[in-house]
């Protein structure tokens, strides 16, 4: 038990630097609660609130460091109703409630000169995380100070266009995706050698590189800020992108039809309730070379064939309007999620129908087939999504060439490799479009000790082989 609990500590670390890429807390990547452990009403003031949290301030045009006495601080009260019980999230330091009580703030010295509160203790990797949200607590004495949310890219420093008045407790939140933003001129001072701080005009964000610091800006600080509880929330991006079939055509305008679309993509399609098989060449279904309108055909298959680049990889999946009013399953096993490894967690797809025929997602769990309880219909272009940690299931009686049935309410399994997955649909009345399959998850945790063991045994393998 001593050698397990040991292996256990050594192996922390690591498993911290592999899960901690993983959001906690409800997708919340980071989050900062200025937390003061003080036992009374004591503020912690400029440089110690910035060894307590990592948080720094600096001022004026020459972005002059605030460094006390008075200045900035992080008080002992809570703001409010702010969330000031909530954990950090991937800051320090790491409180329990309830040293975790505080919020920062500036004092009421009159400055009328920008400010920016920020930090660097962090780094966003975008390459993981499509960031959706910036949400923080704000509850300040002067309405009139615009504060806005500034983050560094690539060494560059943006500060949205939107500015954030109010001088009631409020939680205030920035919208990632449609926020427009400015150009930020910040240098810190070093050394007694002036730096910048002065807002831009606008321009545009990247869409790559990782954020690596931010916090809040104002262009003229009127009275006191009060803000609390920074938080940084994401989905996980194409990393956690486990399989990802977008139907490809590389022909120079025609359609792939049945037999040689199941070549060319490992997918196929059984109909009707003895599950014979679409197996036609001029008819039935077929990939169209034309990109599904707005779907992503930019995208790259994940684990499917073939592997082209645009413009070869547009295209979409659709059947017209022959064998209807029977059921369809369009489905392939040319990939097998192993659970032992991966969390499934969401299934998604894009569909533009004529009729609003049932569309469900069907998977394959040893030798039975299941059906989503869910259906998916509708006319006109949808980006669909499964929730497969909250699905209902009914059980699919499928056997190739021999039969297709729906059946009842049921539990799928718990464990259990997916051998193979697709769409079914109850009664197909008129032209299916669909593109973009995708299955997303988290990895096991077993699987991220086992990498961990991987990472550390290399890492003993190293050092072994540097003092050889």
């Amino acid at each position: 038990m001593r050698h397990i609990a040991l292996l256990a500590a050594l192996l922390a670390p690591v498993t911290m630097l592999l899960w901690g890429s993983v959001a906690a807390d409800g997708g919340v990547v980071y989050r900062e609660v200025f937390p003061n452990d003080a036992t009374n009403t004591t503020n912690i003031m400029t440089v110690a609130a910035e060894a307590e949290t990592g948080w720094m301030v600096h001022m004026g045009a020459t972005a002059v460091k605030d460094v006390g006495p008075s200045g900035w601080r992080v008080s002992w009260a809570s703001l409010d109703t702010s969330p000031t019980a909530a954990a950090a999230v991937h800051s320090n330091p790491q409180r329990v409630p309830n040293e975790n009580r505080g919020y920062l703030w500036h004092g009421a010295d009159v400055d009328d000169k920008p400010n920016i509160l920020w930090t660097d203790e962090y780094t966003v990797d975008r390459s993981i995380w499509n960031i959706t949200e910036i949400a923080w607590w704000q509850n300040n004495v002067g309405g009139d100070t615009p504060l806005r949310v500034a983050l560094q890219i690539d060494g560059n420093w943006y500060a949205s266009a939107y500015d954030y008045r109010g001088t009631t407790a409020v939680r205030r939140s920035l919208d990632f995706a449609t926020t427009n933003w400015l150009s930020l001129s910040f240098v810190p001072d070093a050394s007694g050698a002036p730096g910048s701080l002065a807002l831009g005009s606008s321009t545009t964000l990247p869409t790559t590189g990782d954020i690596s610091a931010f916090g809040w800006f104002t262009e003229t600080r009127t009275n006191q800020i009060r803000l609390d509880s920074f938080e940084i929330q994401a989905d996980p991006t194409d990393r956690y992108l486990i399989y990802r079939e977008i139907f490809p055509n590389d022909g120079s305008g025609s359609n792939i039809y049945s037999t040689d679309a199941k070549g060319k993509t490992g997918w196929t399609v059984h109909y009707g309730p003895n599950a014979a098989e679409d197996d036609t060449s001029g008819g039935g279904w077929r990939i169209s070379r034309d990109p599904l309108d707005t779907s992503a055909t930019a995208a790259i298959g994940v684990n499917s064939n073939p592997q082209l680049v645009p413009p070869d990889n547009e295209g979409y999946v659709w059947h017209g309007t022959g064998d209807t009013g029977v059921a369809n399953i369009l489905w392939t096993d040319e990939y097998t999620v192993d659970r032992s490894e991966w969390a499934v967690t969401e299934i998604r797809w894009t569909q533009r129908n004529v009729a609003t025929d049932p569309i469900r997602i069907a998977v394959q769990i040893g030798d039975d087939w299941y059906a989503s309880d869910e259906d998916f219909a509708g006319t006109g272009l949808r980006s669909q999504s499964l929730d497969f940690t909250t699905a209902q299931w009914r059980s699919l009686d499928f056997d190739p060439g021999s039969s297709l049935v729906l059946g009842s309410l049921t539990t799928l399994p718990g464990t259990g490799d997916i051998t193979a997955f697709g769409w079914f649909t109850d009664s197909r009345t008129n032209t299916l479009k669909l593109d973009s399959f995708e299955i997303r998850g988290v990895p096991e945790p077993a699987a991220a000790l086992l990498l961990s063991l991987a990472l550390m045994a290399m890492a003993a393998w190293r050092r072994g082989a540097i003092i050889a």
